[in-house]
């Protein structure tokens, strides 16, 4: 099973957002993934366990995992996009069930 790593500030406001929209889409497209949220600080702690990271802020260390934009997904503005570009790295059809 995939891991998402959902990291913002303080990892407490803005990823419990996101936490909240990911399980929806999850069950939206019938995936399953274990979501882990933390702040950005601490995201090195997760990067082992992670297969794709999602954030609301730049991040100051590059890494090898694939890393998606949160923002979209809080404003709703290309929001589509964003879904499709997670869908892929979670190596799943961009079809709703």
């Amino acid at each position: 099973m995939k891991t998402i790593v959902i990291a913002c500030g303080v990892g407490i406001a803005t990823s419990t957002v996101l936490v909240a929209k990911m399980e929806k889409l999850l069950i939206e497209y019938q995936l399953k993934a274990n979501i882990l949220q933390c702040a950005l600080d601490n995201l090195e702690h997760y990067i082992d366990q992670a297969d794709l990271i999602i954030t609301t802020m730049p991040l100051k260390k590059r890494y090898s995992k694939p890393i998606v934009n949160g923002i979209p997904l809080l404003t709703g503005m290309e929001t589509e996009r964003t879904i499709k570009e997670i869908l892929k790295y979670l190596n799943a059809k961009a079809e709703r069930k």
